[in-house]
């Protein structure tokens, strides 16, 4: 917190919190309005879930069940991993991203840091060059909220 000024009375967190839970709990609001975002202005976007590497959800986007949001961040970690393995075993490189097309519609997963993950579900319909493009730029704009081992700053 900044240092108070002269006559005025410190700044309160709400209790029950530090100036650390605080601050995660506006990076979770903040990265929430994003996820938020990138799903209204993608046609075809239905779901998003902001994943840790361990599969834990952070952020969800709205609507989808807190039920549903931990299996698909479980699957989405579970893709990464297989992908991870196979390109250590393969020497092919780092995973950029996975995408699984169903009857249905398309799931994709990709690496946003070194601690996060997005998985986002698709109708079938969608474009993927321009969910692509909106991955991309969700990375970049999430990017400057983290710390070099991808936790909030």
């Amino acid at each position: 917190m900044e240092p108070r000024a002269p006559g005025r009375p410190a700044a309160r967190l709400p209790i029950g919190t530090t100036s650390v839970t605080h601050d995660l709990g506006v990076y979770r609001r903040s990265v929430g309005m994003l996820l938020a975002s990138l799903v209204a202005r993608t046609p075809g976007l239905a779901h998003g879930v902001l994943l840790s590497s361990e599969g834990m959800p952070l952020s969800t986007s709205s609507g989808l069940p807190s039920e549903r949001a931990e299996q698909l961040a479980s699957i989405g970690a579970g893709l990464l991993s297989l992908a991870d393995g196979a390109g250590r075993s393969m020497s092919s490189g780092a995973t950029h991203q996975v995408v699984v097309e169903m009857a249905e519609g398309v799931l994709m997963a990709a690496p946003m840091a070194d601690q996060l993950q997005l998985v986002l579900l698709a109708t079938r319909e969608c474009d993927r060059e321009q969910l692509g493009y909106e991955i991309r730029g969700f990375a970049a704009t999430i990017g400057p909220l983290l710390d070099n081992e991808g936790s909030p700053r």
